[in-house]
């Protein structure tokens, strides 16, 4: 089944949770494609947050050097819990890279992420290491350029129809 630029994506037609890595129609030169610009920050997004939940995990069992971020907490229950859950959002993004049109659930996912770790070191900044304000500001410029680039990508789709 092909999709070109000028059909909406229909999760119906090809099952919710299957991948579609084709490519739109070509486009004119010039044009920005702000989908495949979204499904990058989506990679890239979902690769820092399985590389931040599994790295201390894996700390446990091979001497590695810690990360300066605030997956860095104690070895007990809560915090294993912590960075197997980021693992996993991070897993499930990086995923979504792959849809032609990531649907707002899954762009969803990772705004509410960046602010729920934003906000979440904010708060206890004072208790972590002063290498945390580089997790700040790489989780705001999470949200900031997923909101721009999705609803941005919405917009120009409306222009064409």
């Amino acid at each position: 089944m092909s999709y070109t630029s000028q059909e909406p994506l229909d999760d119906t037609k090809m099952g919710v949770g299957s991948l579609l890595v084709d490519e739109p129609v070509a486009k004119p030169r010039g044009v920005l494609n702000y989908w495949r610009v979204l499904r990058l920050v989506l990679a890239v997004q979902g690769l820092y947050y399985l590389i931040t939940g599994f790295w201390p995990l894996l700390a446990r069992i091979v001497a590695i050097p810690a990360l300066p971020s605030a997956m860095h907490l104690q070895r007990d229950f809560p915090s294993t819990m912590v960075q197997a859950l980021v693992a996993l959002i991070g897993l499930i993004l990086f995923l979504a890279a792959f849809r032609r049109q990531p649907d707002l659930m899954l762009v969803g996912l990772g705004l509410g992420a960046a602010i729920t770790f934003f906000a979440t070191e904010v708060q206890y900044r004072t208790s972590l290491s002063g290498l945390i304000y580089i997790d700040l500001i790489v989780e705001a410029l999470f949200f900031l350029v997923l909101a721009f680039l999705y609803l941005t990508a919405r917009v120009a789709d409306r222009r064409r129809r």
